[in-house]
């Protein structure tokens, strides 16, 4: 056979997945899913696609026929998508919110959250003693904090307590769980001035916003009454030290960034896309942690 033609049989093959979100340079799921490739030997490709979210739909349509097998979303299309995804799991229903994508052989999208997952391993891996019978407070009301928040429930967290800038999106997420009957759980709506209160029991905290991530705003909100017995938890990843996890980590506190939690959400992405289940890798960890220099 022709070289140019080994060359388009092999083009052909290549299972193809991305990243989609707004921005979205910041993002490391390339890197993550681009390691996994090289070391299962796989003829893949995982893309950053910058799509804003009033073009989301038709870009998935397009990414599908141009034959990508699924993608992550990340902000801010995480809840939008739910809109037109065609088929989407019972747990991400619950959550109000999907992040990862399978494109099935039929061209239907098939959407679940893995967020959940990756939270409550990466807390597990770095905090085993973690006591989830204490208070948790959270910051932040959009689609990552309804999944930490559904994963704090299904680990029997049963007082939670929720800031957002916005006090409408906190009511929205504490109706959107309400119909949970299951569990024995409480979710308390936190304005600024109660959140210092609120702090002094907290055993947990996790920012869920944007604040501290490189190109948004410094996280601002002050963490004085925190004991020095706490876990810090921010979801960021970029950087690898936020401002707050320098403020706890002063205070003495335990710290978590994002970065775990990022490598444990992208691994069901990658079995039901690439076909093989990749382990968590301390040299990835540190791969990750080299580009955040």
């Amino acid at each position: 056979m022709p070289e140019e033609e080994k060359k388009n049989l092999v083009n052909s093959d290549i299972i193809k997945a991305g990243v989609i979100g707004y921005p979205i340079k910041h993002s490391l799921s390339p890197v993550i899913h681009g390691f996994w490739l090289d070391e299962f030997n796989i003829n893949g490709s995982y893309d950053k696609l910058a799509i804003p979210p009033k073009f989301l739909e038709t870009a998935i349509k397009e990414l599908i026929h141009n034959g990508y097998k699924g993608f992550n979303l990340t902000i801010p299309h995480k809840e939008l998508a739910l809109d037109f995804i065609d088929e989407i799991d019972e747990m991400a229903l619950k959550i109000g919110a999907i992040n990862t994508v399978k494109v099935n052989n039929d061209g239907r999208t098939y959407g679940y959250n893995t967020d959940i997952y990756g939270f409550i391993q990466n807390l597990k891996l770095t905090c085993p003693d973690w006591d989830c019978k204490k208070p948790v407070t959270i910051i932040g009301a959009g689609g990552a904090a309804k999944a930490i928040t559904m994963g704090l429930i299904m680990e029997d967290v049963e007082d939670i307590r929720i800031y957002n800038r916005s006090g409408n999106r906190v009511d929205e997420l504490i109706n959107h769980f309400a119909n949970i009957t299951d569990r024995e759980f409480k979710i308390t709506k936190l304005s600024l001035n109660s959140v210092d209160s609120a702090l002094k029991d907290t055993e947990l905290l996790v920012n869920c916003t944007s604040l501290g991530m490189i190109g948004y705003p410094e996280f601002n909100i002050n963490i004085t009454s925190l004991p020095k017995e706490s876990i810090v938890y921010d979801i960021i990843y970029n950087p690898n030290e936020t401002k707050l996890l320098k403020m706890a980590k002063n205070k003495g506190c335990k710290t978590i960034n994002g970065i775990g939690m990022l490598i444990y959400q992208a691994m069901p992405g990658f079995k039901s896309w690439f076909g093989i289940e990749p382990e968590y890798s301390i040299v990835l960890e540190n791969k990750l942690l080299e580009k955040l220099k």
